[in-house]
């Protein structure tokens, strides 16, 4: 996998801001270092971002949402993200108004990184990626009930302007039990990815466990065993976790 260095990303950053214009410098660079590192953080030795295009969609919401530079912060998240997928042969379609669209959503705390690989999965020129890719988040109502959204089926939901952009919280409020009045991260729940070498993973909150693991799998027509991962993240923290609900 080909990634791109702190100086590599501050040549780019000088050479779009001599193009674009704009206010040019570093607002924080501890915030700029954390943009960076955050796709290539582990819990229990376990990478959180697994492969180069869950890697990409979280530098750029860092660098969106972390506002490291004085100016540009979106216009550098997005060139960052396109240009490490192309690096790797990865090519991604799109109009502009959708990208726009996906940037804006996030930039106003509407999508999360999540949002941006859900969003690069779907963009993905054909031959790219595994045809038999497969998604989705779930949420453990109680141990043999799950509630649950591929995000192939969240396509027709239209959770933003563009159709393409998803998070727990809007997904939530178009999948629960009707008269639930619960917060969308009040349950454990979780999300099943598959890498582009045909890898799927399982990252769930630490509550569920691993004997829900078999209604995942059908509920996702998962054929094997998939690799789980207990994420303790905040992102992933449901009323089990916190003493406030």
């Amino acid at each position: 996998m080909k990634w791109i260095s702190k100086d590599q990303i501050l040549r780019l950053y000088k050479d779009i801001n001599d193009e674009f214009g704009g206010k040019y410098g570093i607002r924080d660079d501890g915030l700029l270092d954390s943009s960076i590192n955050a796709p290539f953080l582990t819990f229990e030795g376990e990478d959180l971002y697994p492969d180069l295009i869950s890697k990409s969609a979280r530098l750029a919401y860092g660098i969106i949402r972390n506002h490291p530079f004085l100016d540009g912060n979106k216009r550098m998240g997005t060139h960052l993200m396109l240009i490490l997928l192309s690096l790797n042969d990865i090519q991604v379609s799109y109009q502009d108004r959708e990208m726009i669209d996906l940037i804006v959503s996030v930039a106003e705390g509407e999508s999360d990184a999540d949002g941006i690989y859900v969003w690069l999965c779907d963009h993905i020129k054909r031959g790219d990626m595994d045809n038999n890719f497969k998604r989705g988040v779930f949420w453990m109502i109680e141990p043999d009930v799950l509630v649950t959204c591929t995000f192939e089926e969240g396509e027709t939901i239209g959770l933003s302007k563009s159709g393409k952009n998803y998070n727990h919280k809007l997904l939530w409020d178009h999948v629960k039990p009707r008269g639930c009045n619960k917060p969308f991260d009040y349950y454990p729940r979780g999300r099943v990815e598959m890498t582009n070498k045909g890898k799927t993973i399982v990252y769930m909150n630490r509550n569920i466990g691993e004997e829900t693991l078999e209604l995942i799998m059908k509920a996702f027509e998962l054929n094997g065993v998939p690799k789980v991962h207990y994420d303790g993240s905040e992102h992933y923290k449901c009323h089990l976790d916190r003493e406030d609900y």
